[in-house]
Parts: structure tokens; C-alpha cells; sequence
């Protein structure tokens, strides 16, 4: 089962206000680095979380699902819209996502960043 997070569209220009503004590269904090490498960013960390409390007929293989998700800075669940996509899937999905335990942001950043996602489920 594949799931992918992605960021809400509102997030974009956040994103982007800030390319080009520096002329030289900024540096990689160590423990970000080693971090990312070893799978434990925040996405892959919700990812993990939501998987391990799937449960999924063999029958929904060929299906998907969209859901969007808003969190709070402890990483409890404030907001879950479906917003596309197989309703038997989506059941799943929803029931495994308000069980998951979502990791706490590690800072501010974080937050704005992963605060509003889209998880979409394709089995």
C-alpha cells in the first residue's frame, strides 16, 4: 500500500517567498541530514504512523483515495475532510487515520509546513 503526503496549496507561496533572496547556499544542519537519510522526516513519520493502523481488503487494490488532514503543534488531529475517491477505501483510510498516534512538530517551521496535508492512498 503506497501513501503520499502532500502539502495543501495554500502552503506555496510560503514556500516560495524566500527563493532567491539568499545569493549563496545556506548549510544543512548535520542532524537534518542524517535525519532525512535515515526516513524520519515529519511526512515519512505520519506516513508510518497511518500505515500501521491500515487495514485494507484485497478488493481495494485498484482504488484510491484523497484525504485532507489538519493537526496541532502535539500532533493530535484537529480536521479530517475526505476529498476524493473509492468510499470504501476512504472508510479505511479515515478510521486509520484518526487511530494513528501522529508524531509531535519538532518546531514552528514544522507546523506551517505540515500542519494541512493531503494524504492520498493508493493501494
Amino acid at each position: 500500500m503506497e501513501m503520499t503526503i502532500r502539502l495543501l496549496a495554500a502552503l506555496a507561496p510560503l514556500l516560495l517567498a524566500g527563493c532567491g533572496a539568499a545569493t549563496k547556499p545556506q548549510p544543512v544542519a548535520p542532524h537534518a541530514a542524517v535525519q532525512a537519510a535515515a526516513g524520519q522526516n515529519y511526512p515519512e513519520k505520519v506516513r508510518l504512523a497511518v500505515t500501521r493502523e491500515l487495514r485494507l481488503p484485497a478488493e481495494l487494490k485498484s482504488k484510491s483515495c484523497s484525504i485532507s488532514i489538519h493537526l496541532q503543534p502535539d500532533g493530535a488531529l484537529k480536521d479530517i475532510r475526505v476529498l476524493k475517491g473509492d468510499p470504501q477505501l476512504c472508510a479505511a483510510a479515515g478510521e486509520a487515520v484518526k487511530k494513528a498516534k501522529m508524531p509531535k512538530m519538532a518546531n514552528p517551521t514544522e507546523y506551517l509546513l505540515f500542519n494541512a496535508v493531503v494524504l492520498d492512498f493508493v493501494p
